[in-house]
């Protein structure tokens, strides 16, 4: 299958030596979705959806990316988008060569678990409001069994200091470390500019230079470790 040939082609995994990565912003892919399939100036709710679910089917024919995050996913897209693409695991698996799976936010992250996207696993409530991300980060380990697999959303508030952005990326660096080659990460974007990304990020920057090619191009990308 092919992909949407103007799609941004940060998709491409490179380096030279080591594991392969590639992260994606959904915040640029989105955007594309929504100029491509919205033709409007005004993009409303609708526009929306319909760019965000054409924008899926594109990459769902990739045959090397099997997660994906939307970004900034609403009740609605839940309900019209990623319900009918995961209601049935087995048609996945019939139809592409790796299971496609859609994730949110961190902050929807319970949501899933209940869900059961997570394949029947469940994120438990914490009064802690990180808990989502380290719950994120122990389902991937045991969810995720596929060969191509995929780490999304790092969603770290702002004003947060370095050892505690350090402590929260330590679940996804651990996880990341263990991806086998060639593999694609996915990822939404961090929650920040991009004057934030180095600092965000520390906790990855050993595995590889990260990249920036336009003022809202969040791509970042994880070259070999």
């Amino acid at each position: 299958a092919t992909r949407d040939a103007s799609a941004p082609s940060s998709l491409a995994s490179h380096g030279k030596g080591g594991a392969q990565f590639t992260m994606i912003s959904l915040n640029l892919l989105a955007e594309h979705g929504y100029r491509r399939y919205a033709h409007a100036a005004t993009i409303d709710a609708e526009a929306r959806v319909q760019g965000k679910l054409a924008w899926l089917g594109s990459i769902a024919e990739d045959p090397t990316v099997s997660i994906v995050c939307l970004q900034e996913c609403t009740h609605d897209d839940y309900t019209r988008v990623v319900c009918p693409i995961l209601h049935d695991q087995r048609h996945l698996r019939a139809v592409y060569a790796n299971p496609l799976v859609v994730l949110f936010n961190a902050a929807q992250f319970r949501t899933i678990g209940e869900a059961t996207l997570f394949r029947g696993d469940e994120v438990s409530a914490h009064p802690n409001r990180q808990a989502p991300i380290f719950a994120m980060a122990q389902l991937l380990g045991s969810v995720i069994t596929d060969q191509r697999v995929a780490v999304m959303n790092v969603h770290v508030p702002q004003g947060n200091d370095d050892a505690e952005r350090r402590a929260l990326l330590r679940p996804i660096e651990n996880f990341v470390s263990k991806c086998p080659r060639g593999a694609y990460i996915v990822a939404g974007d961090f929650n920040m500019g991009l004057a934030d990304v180095g600092a965000t990020t520390t906790a990855l920057t050993r595995f590889g230079p990260w990249a920036h090619t336009a003022p809202r191009d969040f791509t970042v990308r994880l070259s070999s470790r």
